[in-house]
């Protein structure tokens, strides 16, 4: 019967394994043991030197979610992948111990979220110091009073004329200031 299992692989190795997975599969013909093999990823938008990238981040850096009927032969193939660490929750006698339907449920829900939208890398919060970029307030730093994560946005207050003046502004304008870059 094919249940989930957690396997734990080397951080930022999970592309790799997988496919060495997949082809180990293939050339000893038990595909058919194996449903599916996960490696959850998700899109993300970055704001660097004013410019927005998309980019692709593991949700779950070294781990695997494998879909497998669990035979002494599919176990054995799993572990033998090379950097795969192990099974994660095993008994005393080493046999790996399925997740639950109800954990399952929530990563793959989770993940179906996760394809419907593109996740911000930097998430302002309010009161975080900024520095505006691009547009015409650009070089003035301000204080975050509103966040609008569904439309990318911010609204902050600045000083302009020496008066608090509230902006709406798309995070590709604005950077998260540190400790170090505050004045």
């Amino acid at each position: 019967m094919h249940k989930w299992y957690v396997v734990q692989v080397f951080s930022g190795k999970e592309k790799k394994v997988k496919q060495r997975l997949e082809k180990s599969l293939k050339q000893k013909k038990m595909t058919d043991f194996f449903l599916d093999i996960l490696s959850p990823t998700e899109h993300v938008s970055e704001v660097k030197n004013g410019k927005t990238k998309i980019t692709e981040r593991r949700t779950f850096a070294g781990y695997l979610f494998v879909h497998m009927d669990a035979t002494d032969e599919t176990i054995a193939i799993v572990k033998g992948t090379e950097e795969v660490v192990g099974f994660c929750g095993v008994d005393t006698n080493g046999t790996p111990i399925p997740s639950t339907d109800e954990e399952m449920g929530r990563v793959l829900k989770d993940l179906e979220n996760k394809k419907k939208k593109i996740s911000q890398k930097h998430t302002f919060l309010v009161d975080d110091k900024v520095k505006i970029i691009e547009g015409p307030f650009n070089g003035f730093e301000g204080t975050v009073k509103q966040v609008h994560d569904d439309k990318g946005r911010i609204t902050a207050t600045l000083t302009v004329f020496g008066r608090e003046t509230a902006v709406e502004m798309e995070f590709k304008q604005v950077e998260q200031m540190t400790e170090s870059t505050q004045s």
